[in-house]
């Protein structure tokens, strides 16, 4: 039995980056080897990209606002391998579309793996023994996108101020398209599974600082996260679109976020050091989460999920999203302190907005403010929710303004010290 758990697929480590920190590419990245190999199989085009990409690392090529800016080729593109980005690059994508396709192996996933403690798709027959996946072969290569992060670096000293605009990206679409109007039983249920697909992350960026992504859309990502955020300080995600998920049945719904905030753990960390470096300085604004035109919504839009006592998300702001039918909570930051949650719109969601401390970490810092929430009836998930798991506490919440369902469920739940009384009735 081989179980897909984030432990194993990311064992390995992802090939990685700049050891020195900088707004421009120092001499050692100019002598560096290149940090897009060469994929052998690919089209002209996507082979020109990634030596475009290799320049720019080196600060080679047009500069632009303090970045060599990269321009993908217009047109749909299939990559192999994931591409990987330099510090001080700019890449615009805004006129391609990027599938993956990349070297897999079938994983067999037990009834032991499978997470029998949350009410899953039905599409997930748990009374089953086993089910066959896939899974990217190396291991180290489940994602897209990555930055460049060399072993040995830690915090945020990966080269930073990277900017990625535009593009089109679905990582399971390749896969299973010949399955889309089948009416082959078998067929039908490998589309809906994804089983052909690997689990993968779009974008994945770690230990840096300066990052923005905008304006990009990620199409029926399985399992994983459209946007990773690992260890990164000062990131911008900000008018993009997240549409679609295909539900991982090893783990609860609460893992499917759209855009992770995460630190650099012992399971988790694509590259550099193991040093549990949290995510602090993030703006996610004005982005849409919800369906696409195959696949059902996200578990969540955006959470964290891992931690480590000592090790908080700090200074982060989610604003003028719009989120739709999540599976689970919309927007749910988990040991994130100094964190604004503001004039976001969820509709049909399992839950609203939850901000929770952990029982490692209490946070301080909480405001929930201006949000319009609707929430699926029934759920048991809050509307909106600061709460602390004992013996943590949250000091210094406030929500206000917000509108929610009449008479909840809303709540300050556990040891939280709040500015003020629970507001949000409509």
């Amino acid at each position: 039995m081989v179980s897909l758990s984030r432990r194993a697929v990311l064992r390995a480590g992802i090939a990685g980056g700049a050891a020195a920190l900088g707004l421009a590419p120092s001499a050692a990245s100019a002598a560096a080897a290149d940090i897009n190999p060469v994929a052998t199989g690919e089209e002209p085009a996507v082979i020109n990209l990634r030596k475009a990409l290799n320049n720019a690392a080196r600060g080679e090529g047009p500069v632009r606002d303090g970045r060599v800016v990269v321009t993908a080729p217009a047109g749909t593109h299939v990559l192999t391998r994931p591409l990987v980005i330099g510090g001080s690059t700019h890449l615009d994508a805004s006129a391609a579309t990027f599938y993956a396709n990349f070297e897999t192996q079938e994983l067999v996933l037990e009834a032991g793996d499978l997470d029998t403690l949350t009410t899953h798709d039905p599409k997930w027959d748990l009374s089953k023994s086993d089910y066959r996946t896939r899974a990217v072969k190396s291991g180290l290569r489940a994602t897209m996108l990555i930055n460049h992060v060399e072993s040995g670096t830690g915090g945020y000293n990966a080269q930073g101020n990277i900017l990625i605009s535009g593009g089109a990206w679905d990582p399971s679409w390749y896969y299973v398209k010949k399955y889309y109007n089948s009416t082959v039983p078998s067929e039908i249920d490998a589309f809906l599974r994804a089983t052909p697909a690997p689990a993968m992350n779009v974008i994945t960026i770690e230990h840096t600082t300066e990052v923005t992504i905008e304006d990009v859309v990620v199409r029926n990502v399985k399992w994983w996260h459209a946007v990773e955020l690992n260890a990164v300080q000062n990131a911008v995600v900000r008018n993009c679109e997240f549409r679609g998920w295909i539900e991982d049945p090893t783990k609860p719904l609460w893992h499917g976020e759209a855009v992770q905030l995460d630190l650099a753990g012992s399971g988790n960390t694509w590259g550099g050091l193991r040093d549990n470096t949290p995510c602090k300085g993030v703006r996610v604004q004005n982005n849409y989460c919800g369906l696409s035109g195959s696949r059902p919504g996200w578990g969540r839009f955006i959470g964290s999920h891992t931690a480590k006592a000592g090790f908080v998300h700090s200074d982060v702001k989610i604003e003028f999203n719009t989120v739709e039918r999540t599976k689970w909570d919309a927007i749910a930051p988990t040991n994130t302190q100094k964190v604004r949650v503001a004039n976001n719109t969820v509709t049909d969601c399992a839950g609203g907005v939850y901000v929770k401390a952990s029982p490692e970490n209490p946070i301080t810092t909480v405001d929930v403010v201006d949000n319009t929430v609707s929430i699926i009836a029934g759920s048991g998930r809050p509307a909106l929710g600061i709460a602390a798991d004992a013996p943590s506490w949250v000091a210094d919440a406030e929500a206000h303004g917000n509108i929610v369902p009449e008479n909840g469920p809303f709540w300050y739940g556990g040891n939280v010290q709040a500015r003020n009384t629970l507001q949000g009735r409509p």
